[in-house]
């Protein structure tokens, strides 16, 4: 008797995912980003978030912002959750080898600060 209820719900569960309704995914629902888009808003929220605070933390380092050559932003994410915590800004000076990188979370708070690559610059960790 249990084998043939059990079969029976199996059936039942069956055709009606076979032929139930199609129903919404989440992404495809009014007034819902899909994810890609999502994902575009979270990075160019952390350019900006880069863009406003780097000045600053270079300066406070003792180089003018004038010194800066070219940058490169890398979100860091947490591959687990699929979500961006912050973000790694890649920062390359005028005249000098190396790169400086500045490690922020998403709030823009500094986490970490060093160098790379033949670049040493007064109270940084140099890699």
């Amino acid at each position: 008797m249990t084998r043939a209820i059990l079969a029976a719900s199996a059936a039942i569960i069956l055709a009606a995912c076979a032929g139930g309704p199609a129903t919404a995914t989440p992404s495809a629902q009014p007034g819902l980003q899909p994810p890609t888009q999502a994902r575009a808003t979270d990075i160019l929220g952390l350019e900006t978030m880069v863009a406003a605070t780097l000045p600053g933390i270079v300066e406070s380092l003792g180089i003018p912002r004038t010194e800066i050559e070219k940058t490169h932003v890398t979100p860091d994410v947490v591959t687990a959750f699929d979500v961006i915590v912050g973000a790694d800004t890649w920062v390359w000076l005028k005249g000098r080898p190396g790169t400086l990188v500045v490690s922020q979370d998403s709030s823009g708070y500094v986490r970490q600060i060093y160098t790379t690559d033949g670049l040493t610059l007064p109270g940084v960790r140099a890699f």
